[in-house]
C-alpha cells in the first residue's frame, strides 16, 4: 500500500494515519516539525522526511497521483495511482486539509473503510475513496478473510 497524503507546501505534508497508539514507546521529536511516532495520531502535518519514513512498504520516493483521468488512461495505469474523480482547486485542497488536521476529524482510521488514501482523495475531490481498497475488495476471497480477522478479534478479547 502506498501512503497518501496532501502537500501544503514548505516541505510540509497533513496526512492520516492510525488512531490508535500501538505501543508506549516514545521516540524523540522530530527537529523539524515536531512530530512523534505513536503520540501523534489521526490527522497530523508533518515534514517530507517524516512522511517519507512512515511509508515503510515503499521505496521512500515521493508519486503524483493523478486526478480527472479518463476511464481509458486509468485502465492502463497501475492500480492506485490514478482516478477518474475531478479535482477540487488547489487552494481548497490545502483549505480543506488544515481544516481536517485542525480538528483531528476524519474518524477512526480503518486500513479498508477510512485509511490515508480516502483522506487525500477526500482533500482532492470531495470523495471518501481508496482505489487500493476497493480493489483489494474485489478480490473473491477476501469476504471470508475479513471474517475470519473479526472472528479471531472478538475470540481475544
Amino acid at each position: 500500500m502506498i501512503m497518501a497524503g496532501i502537500y501544503v507546501g514548505e516541505d510540509l505534508v497533513i496526512h492520516f494515519t492510525s488512531t490508535e497508539i500501538k505501543d508506549s514507546k516514545q521516540k524523540h521529536p522530530c527537529a523539524k516539525c515536531g512530530y512523534q511516532h505513536n503520540v501523534d495520531v489521526g490527522v497530523i502535518k508533518t515534514c517530507l522526511v517524516c512522511f517519507l519514513s512512515k511509508n515503510a512498504l515503499s521505496s521512500n520516493s515521493l508519486c503524483l497521483y493523478q486526478y480527472d483521468e479518463s476511464r481509458f488512461a486509468k485502465k492502463l495505469k497501475r492500480s492506485g495511482t490514478c482516478s477518474t474523480f475531478k479535482c477540487l482547486p488547489p487552494e481548497t485542497v490545502v483549505q480543506t486539509a488544515n481544516e481536517l488536521h485542525k480538528e483531528n476529524s476524519f474518524g477512526p482510521y480503518n486500513l479498508v473503510e477510512n485509511n490515508c488514501e480516502d483522506f487525500a482523495t477526500f482533500c482532492k475531490t470531495g470523495i471518501r475513496r481508496s482505489e487500493q481498497a476497493a480493489m483489494v475488495m474485489n478480490i473473491p476471497m477476501i469476504d471470508p478473510l475479513l471474517n475470519l480477522v473479526k472472528n479471531l478479534k472478538l475470540s481475544a478479547s
